[in-house]
């Protein structure tokens, strides 16, 4: 048999069983989820559920046996029928349109009671989907070589569509958060330019625990006199989509577009997306990146110039950020520097990439400190900062917050396309000056300390978000190599086998990453959060002329016009609450604690309120601790809960009439 055939039939035969094994792990899911009881150990007696799980077991047999029989028939018999009766065009058609039924199926389709989709289910569905694209639409005269690009460029097309579909599907009207405090991140994006919406005390100037930087892309629909909050939440994830994909695009692009085609620029930018979502990184620092991307394509006095602007940008976005601009401009213009113009003149050579790094410098640190920045003084010297809440290193490693812990889940998501960047750095290394490999070290050691001793900082470590400098270093990196056509030297057999792998896995690893995503909860009935907003304005209309009305939580009641005619309380609201208690700031609280026990809120609206104390165990512990000491304990000493909804995480607070004397706990707040 040739060998090229051969090869097409091992792919083809060793793709199915891939796809079995993940249907194994997906109906084992099902079953562990919805058919075991491990408690009691033994089936759970509900005919629906065991129907259903049947059902999926019988669609999988039979979706494994039809692949199977069209694998073994490759590459054929299929594929000369289907040319029959599909021309090129459509099946490229049918087979692009096939990656989106993971994302219909997960997040659009409203499937009864019983049918549960978790990670390997998506992973089962996405791999399936792609598996069949590659079917449908792979030529009879492509390779083994061939089709495993095709697949892989496929699973990115559908991971991106999932990961993008699992945003969209927060998409409503619903009036409530559907997460921790998205109501009152809402309410910080509109302070900065939508103020006018709130009725303030002796017309005081809207503040909000945001920076600005922060807010800004998310605060332009603010600007107009009413945006609905559906239309605002669909504007919210654009901002977490576009972004990166145009960030991708331009990394990748040359000036002249003729080194890439349209496949490889296709499959980079969603390739960027996905690896970017896995922080995920915010859309702020991505701007900042677009901005020195603008500058490397630009004259030197315009890229100084959009340097100094994206450092300053990143600054009051968030101070960590300060000094990334300037060293991703700096080292990427070393890289593009000839080995030989440095080795000559190395002097000249990097002036450009000298202004640059020191553009940078002024925007991210000369000018904040020149008007008065009160972050500036930690880019000096951070560690009074780092020391203001303490850090847990446990996070590191796996733990009840985040599963894989910091070091295995970065070693998840971008070990291989690290791996993939040393194999290209080594293999270019006559190509390469000492100086630009060492650039290209230095830069991300750095970003990566930054962002381990970030995300082990409590609040933190959930995610990879605080790796975002490192994560977006490695995308300008690899598109350097993709755009200077440092993959196309000749390589022999066993080169290509170790490069095309870690290529294959830095392509199949942010995807399956990104299926750790799963369905949203469903909201409560529409009656349910009816009633709970009609709970809300009765008792704001009741209470608001016996004293001040306090929004801890759910200030989107005011920001999309669902609760109005109340004065907007500024101080202690929740997130800032939340910050101050896990770095015990006594001296902040002490004002709080003043007013709880003055009464001087009438009403207060918040989340549900508990007194538990977490083991150290569970999930953000630490966290949930601090607030319930710091927070919580000395609320209800004070106030008690007059409507509490937790369909729709809603508490309504009434002073205390008779207080807690006999609580020991209580006594230091109350002797206030």
């Amino acid at each position: 048999m040739p060998v090229k055939k051969s090869g097409k039939r091992i792919f083809w035969i060793g793709a199915v069983w891939i796809l079995g094994v993940l249907g194994v792990l997906f109906a084992r899911e099902y079953y562990l989820d919805k058919i075991f009881d491990p408690s009691a150990g033994f089936l759970v007696l509900d005919t629906d559920a065991q129907l259903s799980f049947s059902q999926w077991v019988w669609a999988g047999l039979i979706l494994l046996a039809a692949f199977n029989f069209l694998a073994w028939r490759t590459p054929h018999g299929f594929f000369k029928k289907r040319k029959l009766y599909l021309s090129a065009q459509m099946r490229m058609a049918i087979g692009s349109l096939v990656l989106f039924l993971p994302a219909v199926i997960i997040y659009w389709i409203p499937f009864p009671a019983g049918r549960v989709f978790g990670y390997w289910s998506a992973c089962f569905f996405v791999f399936g989907m792609a598996l069949l694209g590659v079917l449908i639409s792979a030529d009879r005269s492509d390779g083994w070589r061939d089709l495993i690009s095709r697949l892989g460029l496929y699973l990115l097309i559908s991971g991106a569509v999932f990961a993008i579909a699992s945003r969209m599907a927060l998409v409503n009207d619903y009036p409530f958060p559907q997460y921790w405090s998205e109501g009152n991140r809402f309410y910080d994006y509109s302070t900065l330019f939508g103020g006018f919406r709130y009725r303030t005390a002796d017309a005081q100037r809207i503040q909000a625990f945001i920076t600005p930087g922060m807010a800004f892309p998310w605060a332009l629909p603010f600007a107009l006199p009413s945006v609905s909050i559906r239309a605002f939440r669909l504007y919210y994830q654009c901002v977490w989509i576009l972004p990166a994909l145009l960030f991708g695009c331009l990394a990748v692009r040359t000036r002249d577009h003729s080194r890439l085609d349209c496949f490889a620029i296709i499959a980079f930018t969603g390739w960027t997306y996905l690896f970017l979502e896995q922080g995920p990184v915010y859309p702020p620092l991505i701007l900042a990146g677009l901005l020195v991307l603008l500058a490397l394509r630009s004259r030197s006095g315009l890229a100084i110039l959009l340097v100094f602007v994206a450092s300053y940008y990143a600054h009051i976005s968030r101070w960590t950020w300060s000094y990334a601009p300037g060293i991703w401009a700096g080292t990427l213009s070393v890289l593009a520097i000839e080995r030989e113009t440095i080795a000559g003149d190395w002097k000249k050579a990097l002036i450009r990439p000298i202004l640059l790094g020191l553009s940078g410098l002024a925007g991210g640190l000369l000018l904040p400190a020149l008007s008065a920045s009160p972050m500036a003084a930690s880019l000096v010297n951070p560690l009074p900062f780092t020391e203001r809440q303490p850090l847990l290193w446990n996070r590191l490693l796996p733990n009840a917050t985040y599963p894989p812990g910091i070091l295995l889940g970065l070693a998840w998501g971008a070990g291989a396309a690290l791996l993939l960047l040393i194999l290209l750095v080594v293999r270019n290394r006559r190509r390469l000056h000492r100086l630009q490999i060492s650039v290209i070290g230095l830069s991300l050691a750095a970003f990566l300390v930054v962002g381990i001793i970030a995300s082990a900082k409590i609040g933190g470590g959930s995610n990879l978000h605080n790796l975002d400098m490192f994560l977006i270093s490695i995308v300008l990196l690899l598109a350097f190599f993709m755009r200077n056509e440092f993959l196309k030297p000749e390589i022999n057999q066993t080169q290509w086998v170790v490069l095309g792998l870690a290529m294959l896995l830095t392509v199949v690893s942010p995807v399956a990453y990104t299926m750790r995503g799963s369905r949203p909860d469903a909201l409560p009935m529409p009656e349910i959060s009816d009633e709970a907003l009609l709970q809300v304005r009765a008792w704001v209309n009741k209470m608001k002329d016996s004293g001040d009305v306090l929004f801890m939580d759910h200030r989107q009641l005011l920001t999309f016009g669902y609760i109005t005619d109340v004065t907007l309380v500024q101080e202690y609201e929740k997130k800032l609450l939340m910050d101050m208690a896990m770095g015990e700031q006594s001296e902040y609280f002490s004002g709080f604690y003043d007013d709880l026990a003055a009464q001087r809120f009438a009403l207060i609206i918040n989340e549900p309120t508990g007194l538990f104390i977490k083991d150290i165990d569970e999930a953000f512990s630490e966290e949930n601790n601090a607030y319930v000491e710091w927070v919580t304990f000395p609320l209800l000493c004070n106030y008690y809960p007059v409507v509490t909804i937790k369909e729709v995480g809603l508490e309504l607070l009434l002073p205390r009439t008779v207080l807690p004397l006999n609580v020991p706990h209580c006594l230091s707040y109350l002797e206030r």
